[in-house]
């Protein structure tokens, strides 16, 4: 069933609430989905690397686990493109106190990044404020960016929300 899937826990609050299975290359079209999720996961109420992601006062939405996994520290993934009213419900409780955020999707995602920074701003969820993020496109996802490339970027977007309350 998991074949030749790379596997990754999805911990949130300290527990396990499931797992992803992401195939280490792009299959053929329409051979084999490219993600599987297991049975536990309930990935629209989930946030992958929430836990690490509390420790900072400056979140990076991302779309996948490994795009977090690029980003480290400062990432959430959303499984997707978008965010669902649960998962805008965990950020709430989670950031809301002293957070901002940064909305960094994939490159052809530019459309998403927009709409996913209005909705958390116009939501008041991050209080030091949202900014939306955009690689160039056509152009690598986070995940395939480097590590030194993606630091300066957030450095860059990130340290007005570091200074100022919206």
């Amino acid at each position: 069933l998991w074949g030749e899937r790379i596997v990754v826990p999805v911990v949130q609050g300290r527990s396990l609430v499931g797992w992803q299975g992401r195939t280490p290359y792009d299959p053929p079209s329409g051979r084999e989905p490219k993600y599987f999720f297991g049975p536990r996961l309930d990935k629209s109420r989930s946030l992958f690397n929430l836990d690490r992601a509390l420790l900072g006062n400056t979140v990076v939405i991302v779309e996948g686990v490994f795009d977090a996994f690029r980003v480290g520290c400062p990432a959430v993934a959303l499984f997707g493109k978008t965010a669902s009213q649960a998962q805008m419900a965990i950020m709430n409780v989670a950031f809301s106190q002293n957070a901002g955020a940064l909305v960094l999707l994939d490159p052809e995602a530019s459309e998403e990044t927009y709409r996913l920074a209005e909705t958390l701003h116009s939501q008041k969820i991050f209080p030091r404020g949202v900014v939306p993020v955009y690689l160039p496109n056509p152009g690598p996802d986070p995940a395939e960016c480097s590590a030194s490339y993606l630091k300066s970027l957030i450095e860059s977007h990130g340290s007005p929300l570091l200074t100022t309350l919206s």
